[in-house]
């Protein structure tokens, strides 16, 4: 007994030893796929109960870790550039929305302007709100476009980057992006439900907080920029010409009233018609209804629009002209039409007088009394006494 004892005590001790696990990828949450249809071969062998070389167990599970696929995590990584690449074209053509309007609101007031000073049409309301708005605070256009602008319309990202960058203006637009990513960011396939929904009570709260903000800023705005010290020279040069041109329209405001005021006195209830000077003659053409001519020339603009589209260009030119050289000359064309219908007159008198009758004359009766005397019957004045004349 005690020889065999020492047999098994000189024997090499045999142990099991178990594999370790490949360390397990926290930063992922991907599921690793197997592909089942490949060969044994590929799998990992199954340990010996012998004795298992710790180096070599170290290679096999780097060699599984190294198989491990993570496709997934690079179509991730891709989904993230492209969204971040289109909230940044976004954000750019919102910025290029806003600097189209305030373009296309210059090149307005300015046609606007040059509109009213050639043809005296008012204003468009829209214009005169900016008039007023550059000379009650002496703002730019692009001033005006920011205090009239209409969060309700901007998408909820947009509003919460134009809220962190009013609150936050030492972050460019990078962190900003980076900022809200890490505390709105959320996967709704991978992250718990409370989660998910946490996140989205925290951004929903943030795009409320942002529109309230955005909102109140506007006012605050409007009463920094009448605060301002000074303005530029350009906007200096705007408001005198703004100042100027008011002047000019009150005072030809005031002319046109004062001249419909003297219009309507002249064509009253004692007006007797135009004066015509025809050589030293003067004729006198009476106007049937004389309220409804001075409402019709009131106003110059009337009668150019008889010859004009509605472009305002003018179309007939002939009569355009004509209209405007009868009243330059209208007491020349008078004369001439005066003239003209006296010779008319003279002309059918004279042709009148040359006409001669070629019917025959009727010969005169002679009676033979029975004395041999003759009497011939003559025409004449009428009388009661009986003429004879005697022949010596």
């Amino acid at each position: 007994m005690s020889a065999q004892a020492e047999k098994e005590t000189k024997a090499p001790l045999k142990m099991k030893k178990k594999v370790g696990r490949p360390k397990k990828y926290t930063a992922t949450k991907e599921v690793t796929k197997v592909d089942l249809t490949k060969k044994e071969e590929d799998a990992i062998p199954e340990q010996s109960t012998g004795n298992v070389d710790a180096v070599e167990q170290a290679k096999d599970v780097e060699k599984v870790e190294a198989r491990t696929p993570e496709p997934r995590l690079e179509e991730v990584t891709e989904e993230k550039v492209e969204q971040t690449n289109e909230d940044a074209n976004e954000e750019v053509t919102v910025i290029n929305e806003v600097k189209e309007e305030v373009k296309e609101l210059t090149q307005q007031v300015d046609k606007a302007i040059a509109r009213e000073e050639d043809t005296g049409v008012k204003l468009p309301e829209n214009v005169q709100k900016l008039v007023s708005f550059m000379e009650d605070t002496g703002g730019t256009v692009e001033d005006y476009v920011t205090l009239n602008k209409d969060y309700s319309e901007f998408d909820d990202n947009l509003l919460v980057k134009e809220y962190y960058k009013k609150t936050k203006p030492h972050l460019d637009d990078s962190e900003i992006s980076f900022l809200m990513e890490d505390k709105f960011n959320y996967d709704a396939e991978v992250d718990e439900e409370r989660f998910v929904r946490k996140q989205k009570l925290a951004y929903k709260e943030e795009v409320a907080k942002a529109r309230t903000f955005l909102d109140k800023m506007k006012s605050k705005y409007y009463d920094e920029i009448k605060l301002r010290p000074s303005t530029t020279q350009e906007q200096q040069k705007a408001m005198d010409f703004f100042n100027r041109y008011n002047q000019e329209q009150s005072v030809v405001a005031e002319t046109r009233n004062k001249f419909v005021k003297n219009t309507k006195d002249l064509f009253d209830n004692e007006f007797k018609g135009f004066d015509f000077n025809v050589g030293e003659k003067k004729f006198r053409y009476k106007v049937s209804n004389p309220f409804q001519v001075a409402d019709n020339q009131d106003d110059v603009g009337k009668f150019v629009n008889k010859f004009t589209n509605k472009q305002g260009e003018i179309e007939d030119l002939n009569g355009y002209h004509k209209a405007l050289y009868v009243a330059r000359n209208a007491d020349r064309i008078a004369e001439h039409f005066y003239e003209q219908g006296k010779a008319d007159a003279t002309r059918d008198i004279v042709s009148k007088s040359k006409n001669i009758d070629n019917a025959p004359r009727p010969s005169n009766e002679t009676n033979v009394m029975p004395n041999g005397w003759k009497v011939r019957a003559i025409s004449g004045a009428d009388s009661s006494k009986l003429k004879i004349k005697k022949r010596t």
